[in-house]
């Protein structure tokens, strides 16, 4: 990940048992599970909703409904765009980006890139629903009120054509693979297809639609109807259609074009995640903390899903298998989410909508990988974990026999975080996480303590060395030494401690710091 974390490098476990030696096998440069990076402030009374991303140009956009949309590159501070209330957006990778608004008299607003390109004005119509053709690079906007659906040419800035459908249209996708749009008309439970400016085919499906998802590798289209907890699946030659029960109160879907898994939440009482593949029901996993929005990643098979009520809101991660390798609570529920595809970081930006007024803000959650040291802690076997910090700088952990009920992934990686104001980074920091189970276990506490030995770069003047501390903080955050104390103090390069519990803030690591009030010019250089 860019800016925020290196290469972590080789490292061995080692446990002594009744005077004998044993190797275990400890991954080294393998990546983490996703988990939480860093959380973006879109600052008070904001609403953030809608997520979209850019896989070319690895942008990714939020709606604010509050008159903005926000701008992420990796896990850096967002830019925005002011614009009329954003209600939907679709992306054209590489190309132009269009979000509608759901009030009248407001146009589609164009972005490129980072900018506002323009604006195509729909006279008194509100817009929804909308999705890009990309093979001709037009986008098809639902306009909800009037039945009608209206092609757009971000390039020229105008509207090429219109189309009437049936009642209600509330969601729209598109197949490149066979120049194909399908509109769900919620009131009248049907979907229209459209090809080449017209409607070719109209197909019945249930009670209620309000979701839909094309796979353009086997031209299949799934609707989710939750108003008799079905899935309805269009052929994308003969249109013909195969009903699947699902769960209760079918809504947002995924596809994993690369496995032909398709995921699809159920919001209703009992949560969960149905997966199709083509017409048939694989299997239906419950989920905890009513599931609002899912994406997948085709490249790693991570599926991340979003959900939960009030301010007991939650991301899980799921692998291929279904297996939980990430579950993270985050305060507010978050209402929608989307991750870039491909390998490089595995980072997904979740919209979590705080609150209004006060000191209510609403919130990005952004979630990453990085290269790291993994090591598996087993009850009654202490463990020797060395990790490379930052600059390969070594963090080497003497861990004693554990009393645990169940086996605890932990996971260390260099860290380069934002330690101001009120101290400087002094050049070394990393990510000391625990799983069980694959949930994320914050805080987790070591019984009994271990004890860590931590490099740092030189070189530092005597007089700044003794001031060197390791503490634990966010970026940008309050820096403690909460559950850590220190046994020798830093000389020749390097400072030992012992660690009594982790962090509980899910976005906290280490860092080894020096005060600001102290001018040190190669450390002020390092933070400029």
């Amino acid at each position: 990940m860019r800016k925020l974390y290196k290469i972590s490098g080789i490292a061995i476990m080692l446990a002594i048992l009744t005077g004998m030696l044993f190797v275990f096998t400890v991954s080294a440069g393998e990546k983490t599970p996703p988990y939480v990076v860093a959380m973006k402030s879109t600052g008070d009374s904001s609403n953030p909703s809608r997520v979209a991303v850019d896989a070319i140009t690895r942008l990714a956009y939020v709606l604010d409904t509050q008159y903005k949309l926000w701008i992420f590159e990796d896990a850096d501070d967002p830019t925005f765009i002011a614009m009329g209330r954003p209600v939907e957006i679709a992306v054209d990778p590489g190309h132009y980006i269009y979000v509608t608004s759901d009030i009248p008299h407001n146009p589609v607003s164009i972005v490129h890139g980072t900018e506002k390109f323009g604006t195509i004005p729909l006279g008194i119509r509100a817009a929804g629903a909308v999705a890009v053709l990309t093979s001709t690079h037009r986008a098809y906007a639902a306009l909800p009120d009037d039945n009608v659906v209206v092609v757009l040419d971000g390039s020229s800035l105008t509207i090429t054509s219109e189309i009437t459908v049936g009642q209600n249209p509330v969601a729209i996708a598109a197949n490149p693979s066979n120049d194909q749009v399908y509109v769900v008309n919620r009131d009248d439970h049907t979907v229209s297809i459209i090809k080449n400016g017209m409607v070719i085919y109209t197909a019945t499906v249930g009670i209620t639609p309000t979701h839909v998802a094309v796979n353009p590798v086997t031209n299949y289209a799934y609707v989710s109807n939750s108003g008799d907890n079905t899935v309805t699946v269009i052929a994308g030659d003969t249109h013909a259609t195969n009903t699947i029960a699902v769960g209760d109160e079918p809504g947002d879907i995924a596809i994993n074009t690369r496995l032909g898994d398709v995921y699809v939440i159920n919001e209703g009482t009992i949560g969960s995640l149905s997966v199709l593949r083509d017409t048939t029901l694989l299997q239906t996993k419950s989920l905890p903390d009513s599931p609002r929005a899912v994406d997948v990643n085709p490249a790693t098979g991570y599926i991340y899903v979003v959900g939960g009520e009030d301010d007991a809101g939650t991301i899980t991660v799921l692998s291929a298998t279904l297996a939980s390798e990430t579950y993270v609570p985050i305060g507010h529920a978050p209402h929608d989410i989307a991750v870039l595809p491909g390998t490089e970081g595995d980072l997904a930006y979740a919209a979590m909508y705080k609150g209004t007024g006060g000191d209510d803000e609403g919130r990005v959650v952004i979630l990453g990988r990085s290269e790291a040291t993994r090591v598996i802690l087993e009850n009654g076997k202490p463990a020797t974990m060395i990790c490379d910090g930052v600059n390969a700088l070594s963090i080497t952990l003497q861990i004693p026999a554990q009393t645990i009920t169940e086996n605890v992934d932990l996971i260390c990686s260099a860290w380069e975080p934002n330690t101001q104001p009120h101290y400087q980074f002094a050049g070394q920091g990393f990510i000391l996480k625990a799983y069980q189970q694959g949930q994320h276990r914050a805080g987790f506490e070591f019984m009994p303590v271990i004890t860590m030995g931590v490099n740092y770069p030189q070189p530092h003047p005597a007089s700044l060395e003794t001031e060197l501390e390791l503490r634990l903080g966010v970026p940008g955050g309050d820096w403690t030494t909460a559950g850590i104390t220190l046994i020798s103090p830093p000389a020749h390069n390097k400072l030992t401690v012992t660690l009594r519990h982790l962090p509980a803030d899910s976005l906290a690591g280490y860092a080894i710091v020096i005060p600001g009030t102290f001018i040190y010019l190669p450390l002020i250089m390092r933070n400029a």
